[in-house]
C-alpha cells in the first residue's frame, strides 16, 4: 500500500496490535491511551493524496508518507487520530485533505460459533463505511455534506467479512449501491483459502 500511495501520497495504518518493529525499522508507532482492550484484531488503512508534512509535532511519531496508529477504530479517540492525521497533511479547503482509498481488515477475536462472529465482522464492516461516509447516510438524512465522512468525492472503499446469509449483508450492501457508483460484492480473491468463508465488498466512485 505505501507503493502505491507513492512519495506524494500518504498512508494511515491502525490495528490493536504494535508494529512489527523487525520489518519496519523506520517506522515509528503512536500507541493510544484508554481503551484498547478490544474482542478485535483490527487492520485499517486509509490512503489519501497529499504529500505529508516534514516536520515532527508533539504527540505523533510517523516515517515520511506512512502513519501507524496503534489503538481500537472502534473508540472515537482512534477515529480522530486517524482523522488529524489525514487533515494535517493537506489543505483542508481541497478534497485532497479526504482519503482516496478506505480498506477495512477488521475481523473480532473469533468465538468458535461462525454466525457470530460473521455477524460482529459485519458491524465492523459498517462502522469502516460509517467513518467512511459519514453519520447522516446513516441516520435518516440523506443530503450529501462536505463535512461527512473521511472520504472524497469518487473515492474506493473496501471491506472484509464472512458470509452470514443475505439478510445480514443487506444493509451494509444496500448502503454502498445507493452512495457509490458501483459496487461489487461477495468477491473471493485467489489468494483466498477455500475452505475460508471470508469475502470481500468493494464500492467505487464515491458520490458526494
Amino acid at each position: 500500500a505505501q507503493k502505491k500511495v507513492g512519495t506524494n501520497g500518504l498512508l494511515v495504518s491502525v490495528d490493536l496490535l504494535p508494529l512489527d518493529q523487525e520489518a519496519h525499522r523506520s517506522l515509528l508507532s503512536l500507541s493510544l491511551k484508554g481503551d484498547v482492550n478490544s474482542n478485535s484484531s483490527e487492520s485499517l488503512i486509509v490512503t489519501g493524496g497529499q504529500k505529508p508534512a516534514q516536520t515532527e509535532e508533539r504527540g505523533e511519531a510517523r516515517d515520511g508518507n506512512f502513519y501507524f496508529i496503534q489503538g481500537d477504530f472502534k473508540t472515537l479517540q482512534t477515529k480522530e487520530a486517524i482523522s488529524s492525521a489525514i487533515l494535517r497533511h493537506g489543505d483542508t479547503s481541497q478534497a485532497g485533505s479526504k482519503a482516496h482509498v478506505i480498506m477495512s481488515d477488521m475481523a473480532p477475536n473469533f468465538t468458535g460459533d461462525k454466525m457470530t462472529d460473521a455477524l460482529q465482522t459485519i458491524s465492523l464492516c459498517e462502522d469502516a463505511l460509517l467513518f467512511s461516509i459519514g453519520p447522516d447516510h446513516f441516520f435518516g438524512s440523506h443530503t450529501a455534506s462536505a463535512d461527512n465522512g473521511m472520504l472524497q468525492p469518487g473515492g474506493t472503499f473496501i471491506c472484509k467479512y464472512f458470509a452470514c446469509g443475505k439478510e445480514n449483508e443487506r444493509e451494509l450492501v444496500e448502503l454502498c449501491r445507493r452512495f457509490f457508483a458501483t459496487t461489487y460484492f461477495n468477491l473471493k480473491p485467489k489468494a483466498s483459502r477455500k475452505e475460508s468463508s471470508e469475502l470481500y465488498l468493494v464500492a467505487m466512485g464515491y458520490l458526494l
